[in-house]
Formats: structure tokens, C-alpha cells, sequence
């Protein structure tokens, strides 16, 4: 923990997160809605953006920032700011799914202080669950106590992952994936990382990793799911969690 954050900072922090991400939620049209319009991200391969994406974001940014703050966000870009504090916003993380009208998709906000992602929250709206975390303090899933798979064999293991829009890494990611699936139980694929560390988090699934992520996609659920006890490890643009007992094992045949 940063040594100018209490508990009680970060507890504030953490509500800040949750609040701002519970009440952006509430403009998410219903799942039924047809006027999801996808348009291309401009000189971005195969990257796409609805009009709730820039929408959220800025209902978002207007409910947690106070004058000084940062902020980092998906659509917005980027603010300097002088307290301290930098938001990590990702306003729909799994907009593809949002878009095709598939249930797997996120609001994910996260804290930074010094460097550190110490507060974070992200909000299933599907099923209305709400996951948290504070930097020392734990994570949870709507108020309740949650903590990662306590697996002890890779054999066992479901693995989660998602894959790259870039075809170059998607053919690294085959040749991860060919290695592992005779490894493993089964491979799991929602297409929101965010979503997916709050499951390592939950204990839903067992492991996860995921090549050529930004900032936003990972920055809360990574906290999230470390608070809850498992293994994570991020290496530039890739990411890898896991449940204490298999971390070796996983880390071995990804070969990292």
C-alpha cells in the first residue's frame, strides 16, 4: 500500500469507483435494444466503437472526477492531474458482445495513486453483480467475500482466454492454445477480460491469460482477482492469473 493511502482513503476510493460504475450502468439500454450502431475505430485493425461507449465514458469520468484528477479512458484519452489520483476507465470492455447482444460484457473503472491500482470496481450489468476490491483489503462480489479456485491439479483446470484483433498474435495465441487444451480440463472465451479476471476472482475459472491488452481492459479486474488470492502476472501487454496451486504448472506450459 502506497505509505500516503489509509484504508479508509482507499475504502473511499473503492466507493467511488462503484458508485460511478453502478450509475453509468443505469443509461445501458436493454439487452433486446437495436440501436447499437458499431462504426470502425479510426486507424485501428478491426477495433469497434458504439455510440454508449463515448456516451458512458462521459457520464462516468463526470461522476468520479473531482478538478485535480487524472484520468486514462478508452474513448477520451488522457488527463494530467495534480491530487494524485488517475482514473482507469473502460466504459464497455466486451463492446462486440454489447453490440451482437450477447451477455458478456462490462464497466470497468479503476483507481491509480502513485503508480499503484489500489480501488477498483466492475459492473456486470447482465447480471447485475458488482465486483470490488481495495489494495490489501480483499475482494468482493456485490458485498460478499469472494476468493479464487483452490485447484490443485492444471488437469482439472478450466483456463480462460481471449484473443487479439491483430492476425500476427492471434497465431501465437493458436500455438499457446494447441500447447495447453491437452493440459487442461477445458478452454472458456467471453471476450471481456475484465469479465474474465472477475471469474479467476470468483473462482468460476481457474486460470486465465491474454495477449495484446491495454491498461483499461485489466487494470480493475487484475486487482480484483489478485486481492482474491490468485496469481496474476502481467508482462507488458500480456496477462496471466491463476489459482495459487496451479500457478507454477500454468506459468510452465505458457511457457513463461
Amino acid at each position: 500500500m502506497p505509505a500516503c493511502l489509509t484504508k479508509e482513503m482507499i475504502t473511499s476510493l473503492v466507493s467511488r469507483c462503484t458508485i460511478a460504475a453502478s450509475e453509468a450502468a443505469r443509461y445501458l439500454p436493454l439487452i433486446s435494444d437495436q440501436r447499437r450502431l458499431l462504426s470502425a475505430k479510426k486507424g485501428v485493425y478491426r477495433e469497434e466503437v458504439t455510440q454508449y461507449d463515448k456516451e458512458l465514458e462521459k457520464k462516468i469520468l463526470c461522476h468520479l472526477l473531482l478538478p485535480d484528477d487524472g484520468y486514462l479512458a478508452e474513448e477520451t484519452g488522457y488527463r494530467c492531474g495534480t491530487s494524485g489520483i488517475k482514473w482507469i476507465v473502460d466504459p464497455i470492455d466486451g463492446t462486440l458482445n454489447f453490440a451482437r447482444r450477447l451477455p458478456a460484457y462490462v464497466i470497468s473503472i479503476a483507481a491509480e495513486v502513485g503508480g499503484n491500482v489500489v480501488a477498483g470496481a466492475i459492473y456486470d450489468p447482465t447480471h447485475q453483480d458488482v465486483f470490488t476490491a481495495g489494495l490489501g483489503m480483499g475482494a468482493r462480489c456485490n458485498g460478499y467475500e469472494i476468493k479464487s479456485s483452490n485447484i490443485f491439479e492444471l488437469s482439472d483446470a478450466i483456463i480462460s482466454t481471449g484473443f487479439s484483433i491483430r492476425p500476427e498474435i492471434r497465431r501465437k495465441q493458436a500455438e499457446i492454445i494447441a500447447r495447453i487444451l491437452t493440459e487442461v480440463r477445458d478452454i472458456r472465451s467471453c471476450g471481456s477480460a475484465a469479465l474474465e479476471l472477475c471469474w479467476l476472482a470468483a473462482g468460476k475459472v481457474d486460470a486465465y491469460y491474454e495477449h495484446d491488452l491495454r491498461y483499461w481492459d485489466y487494470a480493475a479486474g487484475a486487482l480484483i482477482a489478485s486481492e482474491a488470492g490468485a496469481d496474476i502476472r502481467v508482462q507488458g501487454d500480456f496477462v496471466i492469473g491463476a489459482a495459487p496451486a496451479i500457478s507454477p504448472k500454468f506459468n510452465h506450459h505458457l511457457k513463461i
